[in-house]
């Protein structure tokens, strides 16, 4: 399969979601993400980079704004570490060139881009929410509804959702055999 890099960004004031975004759950620990990523992301598509979204307060009032910055894979688990839950997963090759300070819409501009969203949550009064994956593969340009489907970015989404389980059985059969 002939990997299709996209030629422009997709604008959510032109274009929207066209279906309900598909997610899965991760049964990791959040200090598990990074590893995992680094383990399972496929190789075709890499390499890749993380974004993270946060939010910063305005100084001189009550308002916040969207900060979008781009990591790598290896520095995942310290900006998690310093706060941020809400990431993006993006291939260098299926998205070449992105100014994430010309982003009007912050986020809903990624997701419609078909990056992948990753939610790592904190642990809130001794409840975690395992973290978890969405991506929103199929788009629709609001005035002609031409359909773009996002298929590279959603076959990276399935290796990951596939890579999961794997994973997990892979590390908790090491803590087996070390507690042995």
């Amino acid at each position: 399969m002939e990997i299709i890099m996209i030629k422009h960004f997709y604008s959510s004031k032109e274009w929207e979601r066209r279906v309900v975004p598909k997610e899965t759950q991760l049964p990791l620990k959040a200090s598990d993400v990074q590893g995992f990523l680094l383990s399972a992301l496929p190789h075709k598509f890499g390499p890749y980079s993380v974004i993270s979204s946060y939010f910063t307060s305005i100084r001189s009032g009550p308002d916040y704004y969207n900060t979008l910055c781009e990591i790598s894979l290896y520095e995942l688990n310290q900006e998690r570490d310093g706060g941020v839950f809400q990431f993006f997963i993006r291939s260098k090759k299926l998205t070449p060139s992105l100014k994430l300070n010309e982003l009007n819409d912050s986020n809903e501009a990624l997701v419609i881009n078909g990056l992948i969203s990753l939610q790592i949550f904190k642990n809130y009064r001794g409840a975690t929410i395992p973290p978890t994956l969405n991506i929103v593969d199929r788009v629709v340009h609001k005035k002609s509804k031409e359909e773009i489907s996002h298929i590279e970015y959603y076959e990276i989404f399935r290796a990951l959702r596939r890579a999961k389980d794997a994973y997990v059985r892979k590390h908790r059969d090491k803590k087996v055999k070390s507690s042995e």
